[in-house]
């Protein structure tokens, strides 16, 4: 799943099983990795949800999200009903161009899907 925030963008999945200190490509039912390609993204969502506080925040070169948190799957729940409570605008990417806790390429990258998937729709 991808979530598009004012805190920036993550790619929810499941998290892989760790044996003996190792990761597996076995899935891990109880968990779940929300992963960033910009770390101040996770930065972001800790400090947005207060339930991700004690989160480290893990690093990876050789995956294709550099940056990842492991969480609970009942976790996710209390993080989305935190960013649903937190929409208190109308125009979510002026909100994120506004309040500067996302940096301009990341904006930019937002006009862009909007883009794409306004094409989507008139070939509707």
């Amino acid at each position: 799943m991808w979530l598009f925030t004012r805190y920036g963008f993550y790619s929810v999945v499941q998290a892989r099983s760790i044996e003996s200190g190792v990761v597996t490509n076995k899935p891990d039912p109880d968990n779940l990795m929300v992963r960033a390609r910009v770390r101040q993204h996770l930065v972001n969502l800790q400090m947005a949800t207060p339930v991700l506080d004690a989160s480290q925040i893990l690093e990876s070169s050789d995956n294709d999200y550099r940056y990842r948190i492991v969480i609970p799957k009942k976790t996710l729940l209390e993080i989305a009903q935190g960013l649903t409570e937190d929409i208190d605008y109308t125009n979510f990417k002026g909100i994120c161009e506004q309040e500067g806790l996302v940096d301009e390429s990341y904006c930019e990258a937002l006009h862009h899907i909007w883009a794409i998937h306004h094409q989507l729709q008139e070939e509707d």
